[in-house]
């Protein structure tokens, strides 16, 4: 059979058909197999040692950002010494970001019912970057955990008892 036989013996018909479905099946496979992560922690530290228990501690990151992704939660944790988890609320955030490297500092509040003693923090994020991450499979980021210790803070003191009255 000479060429030109198989082409007037394809059948066209079933073939338009079939190549939209085609290209879903492959954008579909694309979007699933799409699990590389749109930002690495390169290093993360505590530019100051340690902190109140109340107070703030800057964090420095170095980043590497391959791809700019929505955000669709960030879990901000701080593990103390008693190895209890607290949420990190207040911070400083700055959306400034563009692809390739990047340094930042963050400021956060440490938990006033942060033990004394070292602690860890630890930022997870999930993003998506395409709509099967949107509909409950993003890719999670871990940055690396910043070690520092929490010290007493000026109303822990040194828990004094209260003077009697005059």
């Amino acid at each position: 059979m000479t060429l030109t036989q198989k082409i007037k013996r394809f059948d066209w018909r079933s073939a338009l058909i079939a190549a939209p479905f085609a290209v879903m099946l492959a954008w579909l496979v694309t979007s699933i197999l799409d699990r590389d992560a749109p930002v690495d922690f390169l290093s993360a530290s505590a530019v100051e040692k340690s902190a109140p228990a109340g107070g703030t501690i800057e964090i420095h990151f170095d980043v590497y950002r391959h791809r700019i992704c929505p955000v669709i939660k960030t879990a901000r944790t701080l593990i103390d010494s008693a190895s209890q988890e607290h949420a990190v609320s207040n911070f400083t955030f700055s959306s400034n970001t563009r692809p390739g490297r990047e340094s930042y500092d963050r400021t956060i509040t440490v938990p006033e019912a942060a033990a004394i003693g070292t602690a860890s923090y630890q930022i997870r994020i999930n993003y998506a970057c395409n709509v099967i991450h949107n509909l409950g499979w993003p890719i999670v980021v871990q940055s690396p955990r910043v070690f520092f210790r929490v010290t007493p803070s000026e109303t822990q003191g040194l828990n004094l008892p209260a003077l009697p009255p005059h």
